[in-house]
């Protein structure tokens, strides 16, 4: 394997890409270019992804609320109304053609698509599959470069996810979008310049010359545009085309040139006290002249956008722009990042401390900072001729009515840049400081981190849940390369076995962030030959590392999916018992060092292979963490070959959080292909997809070679130990919410029962079961389980149950998801309503679809509360979905409720809609209604948490199900649980957690500190804690609450 790393000019670009020069071409159709491309690889790659999702399923910050705000965003619902048809053909954001429609779209697709990735819900890979089957049909997309780059990255992003996930989008749909991009054709030899003329083209053709004659942000969001269709379509030449300009290069010679320049300015249009606007003439006289859309044209030496003189709304979202590109460029192997001597990071630090000292004093910086100093605001003219910048303008462009200085300090520009630079390349703090401050101000302003973009045509938000780094982990787990060195981008999951020589990938020099090596190069000479890690060829086959030297290390991405105690193996061959050996998991060290042994029945030299225990009942907590391998004692002592985690003891598995409505089925994707090991399935593509009744093989179409994926739940009627069985020929696999239990893989000359046994507590949980087959002559696959209680006996499966016309249901599930009511918060599964004297109502304004009503088969609509509303009246009404005549309504006085001794003493109350008292109209079948309930109480202000809102076929179905779902203890002490004060000096205290776990993180996840709460009034000292915002967890009965604090 080889890649290279090449300077171009003075820019310091890295390449770890393998650049194929292409002849002169012309395709009609897309994707017969063979390339070297990472995918998914335009804003995600797939170990991004992962670490996300093990994150969120670990509970950690800032993945959780993240997520959790990524799940209640209306676009992101697999129930999304697609707005546009496929009848439609054009599209265009200025002048506004079918806008709306196309940008709802987009938007869906692409949160549709990472809901996907992050939860496997096929669901979300149909809705964003039929967006973009919806919108393959264009043929115009009009406006400026601008516009049409705009609207390009959403919606490939979404089509990238999709096309690289096993997600089921049919090739011909595909290629049909694919084609759809670069409308007429594309071609690198002939512009289609009739066509262009004529608006008859769609997005590629739209921005392949950038925008040379307006302003930087936007030709770069024209090349964002052109360099996601470029690794979409696996087109190198499209991909260069924006990643050369943007840095300043020549164009490909198998490629269209760059517009020639220069420009020069003629007769003033305009000025004003910031900037003169011009006209001008264009000359030809320098090739390939490149525009403001160049970094380094954009952002200038000292950091000054380009357009700073214009608004800091267009000069914040340029710069912006340009670490966008990088992060993309970087996923592909490519450093802009460091361009210029990290010419982005200067256009961050100096938008940043214009805008935010001007909201925000600081010990450094008192008053807001105004660059007046002639080394501090560079007077230039643009390299289009139209502008001359006099001074920084605070203002928007002509208005000087209307301040832009600070106004867009809160756009989610900030986290992943940020990853970058602090967490990545680990740079001096001094040097990222003000993109940290506005960083961490947006946190504090907000109440949460970086989330949805209040413009998603800009930039795509949730940078904290998909730019999120671990600390510790500055590169990125691989699982080897590909046949064109490109590396295969995957999560470490646990229990494993880790190739010694995947160790973490980072595209520039690994030294000192995934690795330590103190020879220069790989002496071993194959393998990872650019980096200094020396791997040689095993003799036992593969590759080990060799030439192990003192205080060299190795670092891995791995996820725990569990707490629980593991054993740490080696696969090693030593020269002699002088080498030792060291696990490091999250910066804790988990072992000490550890003498690795020579002699029989040990290794005996340097090709005698064999396994070695390094330590037993380590105990790790789940999440992603880095493992960190270390090495001491005398160099060439030993060789090593792999390094395995295995589960010893786990404790008692969490069930997942989901609804509580299940039938007996489970989901199955069928594939065809030959393999002598499970694969990953990920990867490949199904035959076909379904629900069957049990787990089973009757869907196979083949009598040999093929496998099965099977996703469901199972459920742990009481807390205990179960045991699971495969019985399989050939290989299969268990994995519960995201942790393989177990692994009865490989080619069988007969079917083999494997088991093993776990500690549930009581719920549900995802389970999923995996199988291959490579033989003819029988295929088998049992699946089996007992427990507390139950023999030995064949797993059931369950799926959802779906929400029949008049059901429907609220459990306040997630943190921060009210499920669309208003007036209240939602944590610990509780909806929190603070009311008093005066009425004050908490209401579903715009209820989704399934919210409609069928008295006949679910008349009742039932409440519960975590304790007796102390409130003189509470009365549901149902209005018109615009909130107009009431057509409904239930009311209770506090004095004289209807009685039910059943129900009352748990707190729920119910209203028979077929037949209720003090109903002013006849509730009407299959309306979608505006849902509220009314409160009030003239002792004063009064709080009451609602556990859940339910419609009930009988007045017995609402006993059963509030029988079988006693209120938490959680939710039970939910209003009475408190953290003051807040924010906090030197110490807090926690009331009424007494028996509680408390741990307290950093905004980026890491722990700092842990207790046991002692007593119901138990103060904590943070006097040590540096300012800022952390997160207090505090779990007690297996339920975990997060409240978030502020050091001052």
């Amino acid at each position: 394997m080889e890649k290279n790393i090449t300077n171009y000019f003075t820019k310091n670009i890295h390449n770890k890409r393998k650049i194929f020069l292409f002849g002169f071409f012309l395709f009609t159709m897309i994707g017969s270019i063979q390339a070297q491309f990472v995918h998914p690889g335009i804003h995600h790659k797939k170990s991004d992804l992962e670490r996300a999702k093990y994150a969120i399923k670990a509970g950690l910050e800032p993945w959780s609320s993240s997520f959790a705000r990524l799940q209640a965003d209306p676009p992101s619902s697999y129930d999304y109304v697609v707005q546009g048809n496929s009848s439609l053909t054009e599209i265009s954001r200025e002048p506004a053609i079918n806008k709306g429609v196309y940008e709802s779209d987009m938007i869906a697709a692409y949160q549709n698509a990472l809901m996907y990735w992050y939860t496997d819900d096929q669901r979300h890979a149909d809705k964003a599959i039929e967006i973009l089957n919806t919108w393959s049909n264009l043929t115009r997309v009009g406006g400026t470069p601008l516009n049409v780059g705009l609207y390009i990255a959403p919606l490939v992003n979404a089509a990238e996810l999709i096309k690289h996930s096993n997600a089921g989008w049919d090739q011909a749909d595909m290629q049909k979008f694919s084609d759809m991009l670069v409308y007429p054709g594309y071609s690198n030899t002939t512009i289609p310049q009739t066509d262009i003329d004529a608006g008859n083209h769609t997005f590629y053709w739209g921005v392949y010359n950038g925008d040379p004659s307006r302003a930087g942000n936007q030709e770069l969001a024209a090349f964002k545009g052109m360099i996601a269709i470029g690794i979409f379509l696996d087109n190198e030449i499209i991909y260069d085309r924006a990643v050369r300009y943007v840095s300043g290069q020549t164009h490909r010679t198998d490629d269209f040139p760059y517009e020639s320049g220069p420009k020069t300015s003629t007769t003033i249009i305009s000025e004003n006290d910031y900037r003169i606007n011009y006209n001008w003439t264009q000359q030809f006289t320098t090739p390939d002249y490149g525009y403001d859309g160049v970094i380094t044209n954009y952002i200038y030496e000292n950091g000054q956008s380009q357009e700073s003189a214009r608004d800091q709304v267009h000069a914040l979202y340029g710069v912006s722009l340009t670490a966008q590109i990088a992060e993309i460029a970087w996923n592909q192997g490519d450093d802009l990042y460091s361009l210029a001597d990290n010419r982005i990071l200067l256009g961050l630090e100096y938008g940043a401390r214009y805008n935010l000292s001007y909201l925000q004093t600081y010990p450094d910086q008192s008053t807001p900072w105004e660059p007046v100093n002639p080394d501090d605001f560079y007077q230039r003219y643009s390299r289009t001729a139209r502008t001359f910048n006099k001074q920084i303008c605070p203002f928007y462009d002509t208005d000087n009515t209307r301040l832009s200085r600070g106004e867009n300090i809160g756009r989610p520009y900030w986290e992943q840049p940020l990853q970058h630079y602090k967490y990545r390349m680990n740079l001096d703090a001094s040097e990222y400081v003000w993109t940290q401050r506005t960083r961490d101000y947006n946190i504090t302003t907000t109440g949460a981190y970086e989330v949805e973009s209040d413009s998603p045509t800009d930039s795509p938000g949730w940078g904290a849940l998909n730019y999120g780094r671990v600390e510790g982990c500055p590169g990125d787990p691989i699982n080897g390369f590909d046949s064109n060195s490109v590396p295969i981008y995957e999560m470490n999951v646990v229990p494993m076995k880790i190739e010694v020589e995947n160790f973490d990938y980072f595209v520039t020099d690994g030294q000192d962030k995934t690795y330590h090596d103190v020879s220069s190069n790989n002496q071993g000479g194959v393998y990872r030959t650019d980096e200094s890690v020396d791997v040689k060829v095993c003799s036992e086959g593969g590759y080990c590392i060799t030439n192990i030297e003192d205080q060299e290390w190795l670092n891995y991405t791995v996820n725990v999916p569990a707490n629980g105690t593991y054993d740490i193996s080696i696969r090693y061959a030593s020269a002699n018992g002088n080498g030792n050996i060291k696990f490091n998991m999250g910066g804790v060290d988990v072992t000490a060092d550890v003498t690795v042994p020579f002699g029989s029945p040990n290794s005996t030299g340097l090709t005698d292979w064999k396994d070695f225990t390094v330590a037993t009942n380590v105990t790790l907590t789940k999440g992603v963490q880095a493992l960190k391998v270390m090495f001491s004692g005398a160099s060439n002592s030993f060789e090593l070959n792999n390094i395995s985690l295995n589960i010893n003891t786990l404790a008692c598995v969490s069930p997942v959080t989901t609804i509580t409505n299940f039938r007996e089925a489970v989901n199955y994707k069928y594939y065809e292909g030959v393999w002598t090991a499970l694969p990953d399935f990920a990867l490949e593509t199904p035959i076909k997809t379904g629900e069957i009744s049990a787990i089973n093989l009757t869907e196979a179409t083949s009598s040999n070679n093929y496998g099965f994926v099977f996703e469901g739940y199972i459920h742990a009627p009481t807390a205990g130990n179960y045991t699971f069985y495969t019985n399989s020929d050939d290989g299969s696999r268990i994995t519960i919410d995201g942790l393989t239990i177990l692994d009865n893989d490989g080619l069988k000359t007969n079917a083999q029962e494997e088991s093993v046994t776990i500690c549930l507590d009581e719920g549900y949980y995802e389970l999923k079961v995996e199988y291959f087959t490579a033989s003819s002559a029988i295929s088998l696959l049992e699946v089996m389980y007992e427990g507390p209680g139950i023999a030995k006996t064949t797993l059931p499966m369950y799926l959802q149950k779906p929400l029949e016309p008049g059901e429907f249901e609220f459990l306040f599930e997630t943190v921060g998801d009210t499920e669309g009511w208003s007036n209240g918060s939602v944590a610990d599964g509780v909806f929190t309503f603070t009311y008093g004297s005066s009425t004050k109502r908490f209401d579903l304004i715009d209820p989704p679809s399934s919210v409609s009503l069928n008295k006949a088969n679910f008349p009742y609509l039932a409440i519960q509360f975590t304790a007796t509303p102390s409130v003189r009246r509470y009365m549901f009404l149902e209005t018109t979905s615009s909130g107009g005549t009431k057509v409904g309504a239930w009311y209770k006085n506090k004095a004289n409720p209807e009685p039910d001794p059943d129900l009352d003493p748990v707190n729920v109350f119910y209203y028979n809609m077929a037949g209720a008292n003090f109903t002013t109209t006849e509730l009407e079948d299959g309306q979608i209604n505006r849902l509220l309930f009314n409160c009030s109480d003239d002792t004063g202000a009064t709080t009451v948490g609602v556990a859940w809102i339910k419609t009930f076929a009988s007045v017995q179905a609402i006993k059963d199900y509030a029988a079988a779902h006693p209120l938490s203890v959680d939710a039970l002490k939910h209003d009475v649980v408190t953290i003051y004060p807040n924010p906090v000096k030197g110490s807090f205290t926690i009331t009424k957690s007494l028996g509680a776990d408390v741990e307290i993180y950093n905004v980026v996840g890491k722990l700092l500190a842990k207790t046991k709460i002692e007593n119901n009034e138990q103060q904590i000292d943070i006097s040590n804690f540096v300012s800022g915002i952390y997160f207090v967890r505090i779990k007690n009965n297996g339920i975990i609450t997060t409240k978030k604090i502020i050091k001052e």
